[in-house]
């Protein structure tokens, strides 16, 4: 399989993406600060987030929210995802509280083919077939589908704000993992 990888950054619209394709293979455990939308491209995967187990199929996607672990583990040999990495920051033009904000986003195979997730999937494919070319005309293509995009997630998927114990918890739970993948690291 063609490797894709890319990194777009554009620091003074607080722009920061990476999106790549990859086969998911044994279990995966993942921490960061980005939100992550990963849209399954073929096979079945297990997705473990917030203490929840689903399982998703080809054209499924889920949007993991920031600083949430969270697993895969394909049901199905060549079980291959693509994952779009996007710094929060992003929205603090838009949203007073972006540390507090979280989406539920994620299609199951009821949903899977309404409109939204079909745009989602669309501008996705788009982003990763023009994100290697460096002309202008790509670069601003690429940014009008990432926008186009986060217009797409925000208008069916709208961020709540956590509550600040939900919070607090959240980021107790953060604490005690960080300090266990540091034990484990060294260990």
């Amino acid at each position: 399989m063609k490797q894709f990888y890319y990194t777009y950054n554009k620091s003074n619209k607080n722009i920061n993406l990476k999106q790549y394709i990859y086969t998911i293979g044994s279990y995966h455990y993942n921490w960061h600060n980005d939100l992550e939308l990963l849209l399954i491209m073929n096979g079945k995967v297990e997705v473990c987030t917030n203490g929840t187990s689903r399982n998703f199929e080809t054209d499924d996607m889920i949007l993991i929210n920031s600083n949430i672990g969270h697993a895969t583990l394909a049901q199905k040999p060549n079980s291959i995802a693509m994952v779009l990495h996007i710094d929060p920051m992003f929205f603090k033009e838009y949203y007073e509280n972006v540390g507090l904000l979280y989406f539920n986003l994620n299609s199951s195979k009821k949903t899977r083919n309404e409109k939204q997730f079909v745009l989602i999937r669309s501008y996705l494919s788009q982003m990763i077939l023009c994100c290697n070319k460096e002309s202008p005309e790509h670069k601003l293509l690429f940014e009008s589908l990432f926008y186009s995009l986060i217009y797409t997630i925000i208008s069916y998927f709208p961020p709540k704000e956590v509550y600040s114990a939900a919070f607090m918890t959240n980021q107790k739970k953060f604490n005690a993992i960080n300090r266990m993948i540091k034990y484990i690291d060294k260990n």
